[in-house]
């Protein structure tokens, strides 16, 4: 590369958040590079596919890695989150404590929980509800007859950070008290996400690693946010208690909720 051609290109990649033509960069670079050579260096560096050219003779600098590092550092975030637990009243009330199970489906009904059968032709079934916490984010509790109790929380288009998923747990988790004491709560799965909103995919939609049977990688573009995701799922089947210790530590970023009041539906 020739010291003319490394000086457009550095020019471009320096101020990648903008578009340039070539009598701009001429005057930018103080006249030191005749304008029809930088006209030819502009066709070149794009014919190489290092600068992207827009309407009208524009170009841009493309983002690589270095360049992503100084533009954006997005926050590491939280969604798709499973947490399992068992209430120990659900587990006790015994299959022949019939007002004990019409009291928990009474509860269930008053409180707006929709009754769901395993199969048709069954018997067993489970009680579902949706909570709406803040914004986008919800919360579904799925309540099964073995006292195995389920809450999923996936805010994909809003991930969250670690004290608001804190707060959407506790929230959730005062709305179905009356299923208490509640014991072996574990987190079995977790989606983490960077978000970039100046990274573009260029010639592939998207790239999947699945490198353990519990874990996979995948980059893509999220295109009803605007931006590329990073973006790791495991299923570690973790304590709740050393998993609130280790999100706390890895997500650390802001996300939309301010700390207000968090409302319920």
């Amino acid at each position: 590369m020739s010291n003319h051609t490394a000086k457009v290109l550095n020019f471009l990649q320096k101020n990648i958040r903008y578009s340039y033509n070539a009598p701009t960069i001429y005057r930018h670079l103080n006249g030191k590079i005749p304008l029809n050579t930088i006209r030819q260096i502009l066709r070149r560096l794009t014919e190489e596919k290092k600068i992207i050219k827009l309407t009208r003779g524009f170009y841009q600098g493309k983002v690589n890695s270095k360049v992503l590092k100084i533009l954006e550092k997005p926050p590491t975030l939280l969604h798709a989150i499973t947490i399992k637990c068992n209430s120990l009243k659900l587990q006790k009330r015994g299959e022949g404590a019939k007002r004990s199970c019409d009291n928990f489906d009474e509860w269930f009904k008053f409180n707006h929980f929709k009754f769901v059968r395993y199969n048709k032709n069954g018997s067993g079934g489970m009680w579902t509800r949706r909570f709406w916490v803040f914004e986008d984010r919800d919360c579904t509790v799925t309540v099964h007859g073995n006292g195995t109790v389920e809450l999923f929380i996936g805010c994909s288009k809003h991930p969250i950070n670690y004290l608001e998923f804190r707060d959407i747990y506790n929230n959730v988790m005062g709305r179905i008290d009356f299923l208490s004491p509640f014991v072996d709560s574990m987190i079995t799965q977790i989606g983490i996400n960077k978000d970039y909103k100046l990274l573009e995919l260029d010639g592939v939609r998207s790239l999947r690693l699945q490198e353990y049977c519990n874990a996979w990688f995948q980059i893509y573009k999220k295109e009803s946010i605007g931006v590329v995701r990073f973006e790791s799922h495991v299923a570690p089947r973790l304590g709740l208690r050393d998993a609130f210790l280790i999100l706390e530590g890895l997500s650390s970023g802001k996300g939309d909720y301010d700390g207000g009041e968090l409302g319920y539906v």
